[in-house]
């Protein structure tokens, strides 16, 4: 888990928009942060998870499967 300054979240994509790009429910983004297969990017006081495009767009060429096989 990663903290960062709200100034810099303009590139990251919030949960419901990493889960629509995987296709993916929001409580599965959820657990594959909890379990380390894609880290959440913490921000603001309430703590809300933002995800890199990049880290997602390295999910899609593994696929969505949490890159289990």
């Amino acid at each position: 888990m990663y903290y960062i300054n709200m100034a810099n979240t303009q590139k990251l994509l919030t949960l419901r928009e990493a889960a629509e790009l995987l296709n993916v429910h929001i409580r599965t983004l959820q657990r594959w942060d909890e379990s380390g297969v894609l880290v959440a990017i913490r921000v603001g006081t309430g703590r809300h998870r933002r995800y890199r495009r990049e880290d997602i767009e390295r999910l899609l060429k593994k696929g969505t499967n949490g890159g289990k096989s």
